[in-house]
Protein backbone atom coordinates (compact mmCIF):
# COMPACT_ATOMS: atom_id res chain seq x y z
CA UNK A 1 0.00 0.00 0.00
CA UNK A 2 1.28 3.45 -0.93
CA UNK A 3 0.57 4.95 2.48
CA UNK A 4 3.12 2.64 4.14
CA UNK A 5 5.83 4.36 2.06
CA UNK A 6 4.89 7.65 3.75
CA UNK A 7 3.72 6.83 7.26
CA UNK A 8 5.46 4.81 9.97
CA UNK A 9 4.33 3.93 13.47
CA UNK A 10 4.62 7.50 14.74
CA UNK A 11 3.59 9.50 11.67
CA UNK A 12 5.31 10.72 8.53
CA UNK A 13 8.67 9.01 8.07
CA UNK A 14 11.53 11.20 9.27
CA UNK A 15 13.39 11.18 5.96
CA UNK A 16 10.38 12.79 4.25
CA UNK A 17 10.29 15.66 6.72
CA UNK A 18 13.98 16.23 7.48
CA UNK A 19 15.62 19.39 6.14
CA UNK A 20 13.86 19.41 2.76
CA UNK A 21 10.27 18.87 4.00
CA UNK A 22 9.57 16.76 0.91
CA UNK A 23 6.25 15.47 2.20
CA UNK A 24 4.83 18.87 3.18
CA UNK A 25 5.94 20.48 -0.07
CA UNK A 26 4.64 17.66 -2.27
CA UNK A 27 1.24 17.72 -0.57
CA UNK A 28 1.09 21.50 -1.10
CA UNK A 29 1.52 20.96 -4.85
CA UNK A 30 -1.89 19.29 -4.85
CA UNK A 31 -3.71 21.86 -2.74
CA UNK A 32 -4.17 23.55 0.60
CA UNK A 33 -4.10 21.07 3.47
CA UNK A 34 -3.26 23.51 6.27
CA UNK A 35 -5.50 23.43 9.33
CA UNK A 36 -6.86 26.62 10.79
CA UNK A 37 -6.70 27.83 14.35
CA UNK A 38 -8.40 31.16 14.68
CA UNK A 39 -6.70 33.57 12.30
CA UNK A 40 -3.65 31.32 11.88
CA UNK A 41 -2.93 28.29 9.70
CA UNK A 42 -0.80 25.31 10.67
CA UNK A 43 1.24 22.84 8.69
CA UNK A 44 0.13 19.44 9.90
CA UNK A 45 2.36 17.57 12.37
CA UNK A 46 2.50 14.08 13.88
CA UNK A 47 2.09 14.57 17.61
CA UNK A 48 -0.75 16.99 18.15
CA UNK A 49 -4.35 16.04 18.75
CA UNK A 50 -5.84 18.93 16.78
CA UNK A 51 -3.26 19.42 14.03
CA UNK A 52 -2.10 15.91 13.16
CA UNK A 53 -2.19 13.75 10.05
CA UNK A 54 -4.56 11.47 11.96
CA UNK A 55 -7.12 14.26 12.06
CA UNK A 56 -6.98 14.61 8.29
CA UNK A 57 -6.95 10.91 7.49
CA UNK A 58 -9.71 9.69 9.78
CA UNK A 59 -13.36 10.34 9.09
CA UNK A 60 -15.31 12.58 11.37
CA UNK A 61 -18.98 12.57 12.18
CA UNK A 62 -18.78 16.27 12.99
CA UNK A 63 -20.77 17.90 10.21
CA UNK A 64 -19.04 21.27 10.44
CA UNK A 65 -15.60 19.69 9.76
CA UNK A 66 -16.65 17.02 7.28
CA UNK A 67 -16.27 19.14 4.13
CA UNK A 68 -12.83 20.44 5.15
CA UNK A 69 -11.59 16.99 6.14
CA UNK A 70 -12.81 15.50 2.86
CA UNK A 71 -11.02 18.25 0.94
CA UNK A 72 -7.77 17.59 2.84
CA UNK A 73 -8.03 13.84 2.27
CA UNK A 74 -8.61 14.58 -1.42
CA UNK A 75 -5.36 16.55 -1.57
CA UNK A 76 -3.45 13.57 -0.17
CA UNK A 77 -5.26 11.20 -2.54
CA UNK A 78 -4.32 13.42 -5.49
CA UNK A 79 -0.69 13.20 -4.42
CA UNK A 80 -0.56 9.41 -4.14
CA UNK A 81 -2.49 9.10 -7.42
CA UNK A 82 0.00 11.35 -9.23
CA UNK A 83 1.72 9.47 -12.09
CA UNK A 84 5.13 10.49 -10.67
CA UNK A 85 4.36 8.95 -7.27
CA UNK A 86 6.41 5.80 -6.73
CA UNK A 87 6.20 4.06 -3.36
CA UNK A 88 9.42 2.18 -4.14
CA UNK A 89 11.41 5.41 -4.50
CA UNK A 90 9.39 7.83 -2.41
CA UNK A 91 11.97 10.58 -1.96
CA UNK A 92 12.74 10.81 -5.68
CA UNK A 93 9.08 10.69 -6.63
CA UNK A 94 8.15 13.48 -4.20
CA UNK A 95 11.05 15.53 -5.54
CA UNK A 96 9.75 15.01 -9.09
CA UNK A 97 6.26 16.08 -8.11
CA UNK A 98 7.67 19.22 -6.47
CA UNK A 99 9.76 20.02 -9.55
CA UNK A 100 6.71 19.69 -11.82
CA UNK A 101 4.72 22.27 -9.82
CA UNK A 102 4.20 25.37 -12.01
CA UNK A 103 1.32 27.28 -10.39
CA UNK A 104 1.85 30.71 -8.87
CA UNK A 105 -0.07 31.35 -5.65
CA UNK A 106 0.59 31.54 -1.90
CA UNK A 107 1.96 27.96 -1.91
CA UNK A 108 4.67 28.63 -4.49
CA UNK A 109 7.43 29.91 -2.22
CA UNK A 110 6.78 27.24 0.44
CA UNK A 111 7.13 24.60 -2.28
CA UNK A 112 10.21 26.10 -3.93
CA UNK A 113 12.03 27.10 -0.75
CA UNK A 114 11.92 24.49 2.05
CA UNK A 115 13.81 26.85 4.34
CA UNK A 116 10.59 28.87 4.67
CA UNK A 117 8.94 25.92 6.37
CA UNK A 118 12.06 25.45 8.50
CA UNK A 119 11.82 29.10 9.62
CA UNK A 120 8.41 28.32 11.09
CA UNK A 121 10.12 25.99 13.54
CA UNK A 122 8.51 22.86 12.16
CA UNK A 123 9.74 19.98 14.27
CA UNK A 124 6.93 17.76 12.99
CA UNK A 125 5.90 17.35 16.60
CA UNK A 126 4.22 20.66 17.41
CA UNK A 127 2.05 22.97 15.31
CA UNK A 128 3.60 25.93 13.58
CA UNK A 129 1.53 28.77 12.28
CA UNK A 130 1.53 31.09 9.32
Amino acid sequence: MKMFAIFGDTGVKAELVAEEFLWHRAVLTKGDYLLSKGKYWSFVVDNDRDYSWKRILRSSDLGKYRETEEKHRGVIKDLIDDPHFNANDIQQSLSSIITEFKEEDWRTNFIKFPQLIACLGNSNSRPNYI
